[in-house]
């Protein structure tokens, strides 16, 4: 710290801050590297979310294809015995339902031996692009009070844990802006040509980035002239070719190149998440909830840091912009993710829930802000008043991220794996063929065993999406018939607890069911009425 508070005229190459950068990267990507590290059986695919991306990528090592078959559904001719999140793309061959990038780049990590850190890898360059972001808007150290602010942030933390999109874009994309900026002022394509490639990444890693790919254009637009023809050719380049690459990925998986697994495509799927706009109450409750009530000394500091920038002399035009550039991106973000009704985390104040990943550029912004006006206290002879501000921030994060509280989604995540570990390894011990019937479970045991999904006309009456998105059954019209030729056949059937209309059906037709410790929340079909099967 004493590093950093020091004078703020050090040359931009000085080596302290290099070293400081170089130690935060590593610190990061072991942080983030945390439950491939430390949990048992990690190396047995175990994490719910990330099950079809895991799913899809080992497809793609083993078979060379990004498309799963179902035998069951071939074979029953039915649609539901499918995991949740994949889509049909292909007459009976599904797909995963997120972006496609991840998957290639977790099928690079199997060849190579390291599939569960090439999330915490793709995470921790965000280290590099915000501080690339604070050195170019506002010297080296501004640079590296940003990345500190940022990087440690609770949501950062859990989701770079998880094979999940969100932080390895968000990523890439500061690195695509840093890279943009350090090339408008030393001239360089080639650092151009480094930007325009990481941003072409940033997309094809999460689509949904486009509205912030766009805004950065239209940034890019209003600057032309400080940039130059020939960086923004240098630039645009690369992007463009990553770009047209991923659409034509869509097309071939999903058959339109502006879709990404959700058959609406993303044009019509960000149209719908401003439809909730008009519900102003939610509105409102987007910022008092991620912007103030998750991080409110970074959003106080952030607004600090406007002011300095606004007021900051002619000559820093390229300041004064930029941080107007980041409030839009803060704006967008809330008017976007903040009014989504329905969604797990969003009404709730998770401080390192799954959720608040949709807010990574949000914070990142704040984080910028926030570092220009630290530094702009450091330059009056503020350094009290800085160490206290960067310390409340850094401790905060560490206690929520791996502390003994109820907010530690890390122990909750090394939890959950153990639990499902424990019935999963008893599931895969017998080689017997199993099916589960299930309307959540899909995410846990999918990787490794036939999933049925069980959602009713209840289900769809409750939530009309779901008749969208799922097959309906009727379990004693559609289930039963083939459970009964499942279990003559030596078919091992479970029944997970949350389809307790299968559950009752099947107690009603007097099969014994049989529920243990062994296997978690899933009850054991152990034999039909007539005493067929198992």
């Amino acid at each position: 710290m004493a590093l950093i508070t020091r004078g703020g005229h050090a040359e931009e190459g000085a080596p302290f801050y290099l070293l400081l950068v170089g130690l935060l990267w590593v610190a990061c990507f072991i942080s983030y590297s945390y439950t491939a590290l430390t949990v048992p059986n990690r190396s047995s695919f175990l994490a719910p979310d990330e099950n079809n991306t895991w799913c899809v990528a080992r497809q793609l090592k083993e078979e060379g294809s990004f498309f799963i078959n179902s035998p069951l559904n071939e074979r029953f001719g039915v649609k539901f015995f499918r995991g949740r999140l994949f889509v049909e793309a292909r007459e009976n061959r599904y797909t995963s339902f997120n972006s496609p990038g991840l998957t290639l780049l977790v099928a690079l990590g199997m060849v190579l031996g390291v599939p569960f850190f090439v999330v915490p890898f793709l995470s921790s360059l965000g280290v590099l692009g915000i501080y690339l972001v604070g050195k170019e808007l506002r010297g080296p150290r501004a640079g590296i009070l940003a990345a500190l602010l940022f990087c440690p942030l609770p949501t950062v933390v859990y989701a770079s844990n998880m094979v999940l999109d969100s932080v390895p874009s968000a990523a890439l994309f500061l690195l695509a802006w840093g890279a943009l900026l350090r090339a408008t002022r030393t001239r360089s394509a080639a650092w151009a040509a480094l930007g325009g490639f990481s941003l072409g990444l940033s997309f094809l890693l999460r689509q949904a980035t486009a509205v912030f790919i766009a805004m950065l254009l239209a940034w890019l637009a209003w600057e032309r002239r400080s940039v130059g023809r020939k960086l923004i050719c240098s630039f645009l380049v690369p992007a463009a070719l990553m770009a047209v690459g991923t659409m034509g990925l869509n097309v071939y998986l999903y058959g339109s190149f502006t879709s990404s697994g959700q058959a609406e495509g993303f044009g019509r799927s960000f149209l719908g998440m401003l439809v909730p706009v008009a519900d102003l109450s939610a509105l409102l409750h987007a910022p008092s909830t991620y912007l103030l009530g998750y991080t409110p000394l970074l959003a106080a500091l952030g607004l600090w840091g406007t002011v300095v920038a606004l007021r900051s002399p002619s000559r820093h035009r390229l300041l004064r912009g930029t941080s107007l550039f980041m409030w839009t991106i803060i704006v967008v973000t809330l008017v976007i993710y903040g009014p989504r009704p329905g969604t797990w985390g969003f009404f709730k104040l998770t401080l390192s829930g799954s959720m608040a990943r949709y807010f990574i550029l949000l914070y990142a912004s704040l984080a910028l802000l926030s570092s220009i006006a630290l530094d702009e206290a450091l330059r009056r002879g503020g350094h009290l008043l800085v160490l206290l501000s960067v310390a409340a921030i850094l401790l905060t994060s560490a206690a929520i991220s791996f502390g003994p509280t109820d907010a530690n989604n890390l122990s909750w995540l090394r939890d959950r794996f153990a639990a499902i570990s424990s019935y999963k390894e008893a599931l895969l011990r017998d080689p017997t063929p199993t099916v589960v019937f299930t309307r959540r479970q899909d995410k846990d045991l999918y990787n490794d065993v036939e999933v049925g999904l069980c959602f009713t006309e209840e289900d769809a009456a409750r939530s009309p999406e779901v008749a969208a998105l799922f097959p309906i059954v009727d379990p004693r019209e559609d289930l039963l018939p083939m459970i009964e030729q499942l279990l003559g056949e030596g078919w091992r059937v479970m029944v997970a607890s949350d389809a307790p209309e299968l559950v009752d059906c099947l107690r009603a037709q007097g099969y014994p069911l049989r529920r243990s410790a062994e296997f978690g929340s899933l009850y054991l079909v152990f034999e039909s009425p007539s005493g067929e099967g198992m």
